[in-house]
C-alpha cells in the first residue's frame, strides 16, 4: 500500500514537472502530427511511417561500425600519440551517435512533445560536439607549437578536455536558453554552431591541406541535411508517387547519419596526417650520418684534400 503511495506521488510529481514544461514550449513548431511530414501515414500499421522509421537504424549503424573500428585498430591507437590521445573523443561521439537512433525513433513513432525536444536538444550539442573538438586540437597544438607552453606540454591533455567540457556545457546551455526567448530559437542556434564548425574545419584545412576534400565531402552531406528537411512537403508536392514514399525527411536522415560518419573520418584522417608528420619529422631531427662506402673512402684516401681558394690567396 505504500510502496503504491509512492510510486502514485512520483508519477504524480513527473506528469506536473512535464507539464511545467510544455509551456514556454508551445511556441515552437516542434512537428507533432503526421501531416508535418510528407511520407503517407499509414493508420492500420504499428510503424505510420515505416521509411522516416527504418531510417533512424542508420545512426545505430554508423556508431557501431566506428566502435568496431576503434577497436580492431586498438594497437595502432595505443602506440600514435595522436590517436592515443584522441581516441576517448571518437569513443564518446560514436556513443553518441549510436544512442540517438532511439531517440529519433521514439519520436518518428509516438509525436511526442518530450522526444521531439530531446531530439532537437540532442542535435545542438552534436555540432558543438565538433566544435568543441575542433578547439580541443588547436590547444594541443598551441602547447606544442608556442614555446611558453612548451613547459606545460605533459599537462595539454587536461587542458583540451577541460577546455573541451566547457564548450560543450555551453552548447547544451544554449538550446532551451534560446528557444525560451524566441520562436526561432532552435534555429538560430543551430545556425551559429554550423558557423562555428565551418569556420574550425576551414582552420583545420588552411593548416593541413590533404584534409581538404574529408572537409568538402562533410559539409556537402550537411548541407544535403539541411535542404531536404526544409524541402520535405515541396518535394511532394513536386512529384508526389515518389516522395510521398522516399521523402525529403528520409533523404535527410540518410545524409544526417552520412555527414556524422564523415566528422569522425574527417577527425581520422587529421590523426593519420598530424602522425605522419611527427614521425617524419622526428626521423629528420635524428637521422645518422650516412656511412661511406668502402670505395668512397679509397677514393678520399687517394686524394688529396685541396686548401680553400681564401687560404692560397692569403699566401697561407
Amino acid at each position: 500500500m505504500l510502496n503504491d503511495t509512492i510510486s502514485g506521488s512520483c508519477s504524480t510529481d513527473v506528469r506536473l514537472f512535464f507539464d511545467y514544461l510544455r509551456l514556454p514550449c508551445a511556441h515552437l513548431d516542434l512537428d507533432l502530427h503526421p501531416h508535418h511530414f510528407a511520407e503517407t501515414y499509414r493508420h492500420n500499421s504499428i510503424l505510420g511511417m515505416p521509411l522516416n522509421t527504418v531510417v533512424n537504424s542508420a545512426y545505430s549503424l554508423v556508431g557501431t561500425l566506428w566502435l568496431l573500428r576503434i577497436w580492431s585498430e586498438r594497437h595502432k591507437w595505443r602506440d600514435h600519440p595522436y590517436f592515443s590521445r584522441l581516441r576517448y573523443y571518437f569513443v564518446m561521439f560514436a556513443l553518441v551517435v549510436f544512442c540517438y537512433a532511439p531517440i529519433s525513433l521514439m519520436r518518428t513513432v509516438t509525436f511526442n512533445l518530450y522526444w521531439a525536444l530531446l531530439d532537437q536538444w540532442m542535435t545542438v550539442p552534436w555540432f558543438g560536439f565538433v566544435f568543441a573538438w575542433g578547439i580541443a586540437l588547436i590547444v594541443y597544438e598551441a602547447f606544442e607549437l608556442l614555446p611558453q607552453l612548451s613547459k606545460y606540454k605533459s599537462k595539454s591533455g587536461w587542458y583540451a578536455l577541460m577546455v573541451f567540457a566547457a564548450l560543450i556545457s555551453l552548447s547544451a546551455a544554449s538550446y532551451p536558453i534560446a528557444t525560451m526567448k524566441h520562436p526561432l530559437g532552435f534555429e538560430i542556434c543551430i545556425g551559429l554552431h554550423v558557423i562555428g564548425v565551418l569556420l574550425m574545419g576551414i582552420y583545420h584545412v588552411y593548416r593541413k591541406p590533404s584534409l581538404r576534400w574529408p572537409f568538402i565531402t562533410a559539409v556537402s552531406a550537411c548541407c544535403g541535411f539541411i535542404v531536404m528537411k526544409q524541402l520535405d512537403l515541396v518535394l511532394a508536392e513536386l512529384y508526389a508517387p515518389l516522395f510521398r514514399l522516399f521523402s525529403g525527411h528520409f533523404f535527410s536522415k540518410l545524409c544526417d547519419a552520412l555527414q556524422l560518419h564523415l566528422v569522425l573520418n574527417f577527425f581520422y584522417r587529421y590523426c593519420i596526417e598530424s602522425s605522419s608528420a611527427q614521425s617524419s619529422s622526428a626521423k629528420r631531427s635524428v637521422s645518422p650520418r650516412r656511412k661511406k662506402s668502402p670505395q668512397r673512402r679509397i677514393i678520399d684516401a687517394a686524394v688529396p684534400e685541396v686548401a680553400p681558394m681564401s687560404a692560397i690567396a692569403s699566401g697561407r
